[in-house]
């Protein structure tokens, strides 16, 4: 994926702490992708089993246990404001945290070797922060939970992100103005390098399958093509082959065509048709690819999707699924 046309690894692609790394988060509000009102921050912890001078909390796998949870204190629904100045690093945008008041540009606030300590908003409702290698993020002991307050300290410090295991992203927001305050705690495993091995080249085979048959016109749905990959299992052990369940895809395209009644095949961006390839809308971990389609110029009849995508050092295709688009 991308931040200010920034290419970095996702949270499901096995990423190693020298690779650039995107941490996202999907909001919505009764089923419908929204912004929230305000993003405070987001903080990363390492996931820990005992207490140290550098680290001084246990999680033992429950990141919930960095938030204050107690209704009766000022600072319910954020993270322990005793625990902020051991994170590991650091987001937030350098002036208002409202998300409609606009500072939330990727262009201002993932910018390598100059700025990597903003939050990104991509889409309604999507927003990310890039976690990379050598980045510089805010560095400041806050006088309390609230992160507007003054710092005691001021500056800029290298990610502590610097050692395999597991983390948490703690994002802090606030749904409404004047709203209570919650802490949304997401994980992501950092690996040594993000290396598989085999003992000899690996011949797998990926199957595409799509999941809608039937559509209205004027709906605007998400298309979904699953992928399953399966191996020779005499020549990879089931635990290598499980490694392949997830996010393997490293890019993935669609085309949907039809074909009118005198026998004209459209594939030009015509009558819901794309206009030939066009980059899919989401690639899921476990590579189910998502394309938005918006059938409002399409027309009653068959139309047809493929895939193309890159898999491993390969560029593949899927069959043609074939859909049928309903008045």
């Amino acid at each position: 994926m991308k931040i200010n046309n920034l290419e970095l690894v996702t949270r499901y692609q096995r990423p190693a702490f020298s690779q650039d790394l995107a941490l996202e988060l999907y909001y919505m509000r009764n089923g419908v992708m929204a912004d929230p009102y305000s993003i405070d921050s987001v903080l990363i912890f390492p996931d820990t089993t005992e207490s140290s001078d550098e680290y001084p909390y246990i999680t033992n796998g429950d990141g919930s246990l960095l938030v204050d949870s107690d209704p009766g204190t000022d600072c319910t629904g954020k993270v322990f404001s005793s625990l902020i100045p051991f994170c590991a690093a650091r987001f937030q945008v350098s002036t208002s945290k409202i998300v409609s008041d606009g500072y939330f540009d990727p262009a201002d606030n993932y910018v390598k070797g100059v700025n990597t300590s903003g939050i990104s908003q991509l889409g309604t409702g999507h927003f990310a922060v890039g976690l990379s290698a050598g980045g510089r993020y805010l560095s400041a002991t806050p006088a309390g939970c609230d992160l507007d307050a003054a710092y005691t300290s001021t500056g800029l410090a290298t990610s502590k992100v610097v050692a395999p295991g597991a983390y948490f992203d703690v994002w802090m927001v606030q749904d409404a103005n004047s709203g209570a305050w919650q802490s949304i705690v997401q994980k992501f495993v950092v690996t040594t390098a993000g290396i598989i091995t085999f003992p000899e080249k690996a011949v797998l085979t990926v199957k595409n399958t799509l999941k809608q048959k039937y559509i209205q016109v004027g709906e605007k749905i998400n298309l979904a093509i699953e992928t399953q990959i399966s191996g020779d299992e005499a020549n990879m052990s089931p635990t290598l082959l499980n490694l392949f369940q997830q996010a393997m895809l490293t890019t993935a395209n669609v085309s949907i065509s039809y074909t009118d009644e005198y026998g004209t095949l459209l594939n030009d961006g015509t009558k819901g048709t794309t206009n030939g390839f066009v980059e899919v809308t989401n690639l899921l971990s476990d590579d189910t690819m998502l394309y938005l389609w918006d059938s409002a110029a399409a027309v009653p009849g068959v139309y047809k999707i493929q895939a193309k995508y890159g898999f491993m050092d390969e560029t593949r295709k899927s069959p043609k699924f074939s859909f049928v688009v309903r008045p």
